[in-house]
């Protein structure tokens, strides 16, 4: 199983939020896809949050390395249709990538933002519903390895082509890393991530 993750779920694993609890549960037998600017966009996350107030920059920096930990595979986003994409549906350009690399890999997409959720859903790509519920007991939560998102492995080739493959899975789940002891919830990531946003 693979999925596409936007930054709400790097740092809700990354911060140790309930939620991050549900991503580690939620994804365990997955492999992780994200676009190329993904770390770029959890820095900026980041900033955003000591800017706010809420994290130290020793904190920043310790919650920058544990997501770097996490076993990702950083592809790629045409560019055009990202842009095509944010202008269409009033998006910032990486909340485009983030889509777009889910479309182009055929994988769902993993994200707490609401609003993003909602596009990815009028785009018709796959979303697992108990992550944004933000209740880690909710009944509808299942591990993408028993639900209906098995699926072949999709793989980038050289010249930028989705071909199907074999990448490594992360078991138990690509977000098993140790975050740090931050006082961070989940709509204070989600607000930061959108500070951004007209």
């Amino acid at each position: 199983m693979y999925v596409v993750a936007d930054p709400t779920i790097f740092l809700a694993v990354a911060l140790t939020n309930p939620e991050g609890e549900q991503v580690i549960r939620v994804t365990a037998g997955a492999g992780l896809f994200a676009p190329e600017i993904v770390f770029h966009e959890i820095g900026t996350s980041l900033l955003a949050l000591a800017n706010l107030g809420r994290l130290s920059p020793e904190q920043v920096k310790e919650a920058y390395a544990m997501t770097r930990l996490i076993p990702v595979k950083c592809i790629p986003v045409d560019f055009g249709h990202s842009f095509t994409l944010a202008r269409r549906l009033d998006l910032q350009l990486h909340e485009a990538s983030f889509l777009q690399c889910a479309v182009q890999v055929a994988c769902p997409f993993l994200s707490f933002d609401d609003r993003l959720r909602n596009v990815a859903r009028s785009l018709d790509i796959s979303v697992e519903e108990s992550i944004g519920s933000r209740f880690p007991d909710d009944p509808r939560g299942k591990s993408f390895g028993s639900g209906s998102f098995n699926q072949s492995p999709p793989v980038l080739g050289k010249s930028g082509v989705i071909f199907p493959g074999a990448l490594p899975v992360c078991p138990p789940s690509p977000f098993g890393v140790k975050g740090i002891e931050a006082s961070v919830t989940i709509d204070e990531i989600v607000t930061a991530i959108s500070s951004g946003r007209r």
